[in-house]
């Protein structure tokens, strides 16, 4: 079985304080990497998958502050999220988002509609693309110029024409800088220099974690691209 975050109304109270991006330090800090033998002599890290799938939903709530029109992305991480889970909970024996990988490799069931190889696949292009965005933004640039390249350098190679334009439409409709910085900060004792801080350092911690699961795509011929 694999649990909600168990504190996370109470985790939600009691950093109220804190600034969106410290908030998510501290949430993809609890995701375990846990070394795995492969044979002798040779180990890999795994990412435990409750504690993933508990951070990686407390990260959507960046959807909230960049306006309805992005709620799509949103909805689609919720989405693979609610099938990971729901995988976990249909094999219990595991504890790894490889380990659901790997099952599915060994019964060749990867590209299957519904898979759970499949939700990790769009989860972590969903995940690539916050991660472009947060890192346009360290450049000063305004929510929405920074989603239209972290965009253009993810999604966009996924997605149809049909798709791609809904995104452009979405992405013109970001609010301000100030507006988007303000809702991270959720306290108007932060000062700038201290919130991009707390943003490089979240990067830090989140982009370690999600090139884990980037590489084993990779390395397992998975994906045709880094994304």
């Amino acid at each position: 079985h694999l649990p909600r975050h168990p504190t996370m109304t109470a985790s939600a109270s009691a950093s109220a304080s804190a600034s969106f991006f410290s908030t998510m330090n501290d949430e993809f800090a609890r995701v375990r990497l846990i070394p795995t033998t492969v044979s002798e002599g040779e180990s890999r890290t795994e990412v435990d998958g409750a504690t993933f799938l508990n951070a990686c939903e407390h990260l959507t709530t960046i959807f909230d502050s960049l306006g309805l029109s992005l709620q799509l992305v949103k909805r689609d991480i919720d989405g693979n999220i609610e099938k990971l889970r729901n995988a976990f909970m249909a094999h219990p024996e595991f504890n790894t988002l490889e380990q659901l990988v790997y099952l599915e490799m060994s019964n060749k069931t990867t590209t299957t509609a519904g898979s759970a190889t499949d939700a990790l696949l769009w989860l972590k292009r969903a995940l690539t693309f916050i991660q472009r965005f947060l890192e346009s933004l360290e450049e000063e640039t305004t929510p929405s110029q920074a989603a239209t390249q972290a965009y253009a350098a993810t999604l966009s190679q996924h997605h149809n024409f049909i798709t791609r334009g809904l995104f452009t439409l979405a992405m013109k409709a970001c609010p301000s800088r100030d507006t988007f910085m303000n809702s991270m900060a959720k306290t108007d004792q932060y000062s700038t220099p201290q919130l991009m801080k707390e943003l490089r350092t979240f990067l830090s911690t989140y982009t370690g974690i999600i090139t884990l699961v980037r590489h084993f795509y990779i390395c397992n011929s998975l994906d045709e691209d880094s994304v």
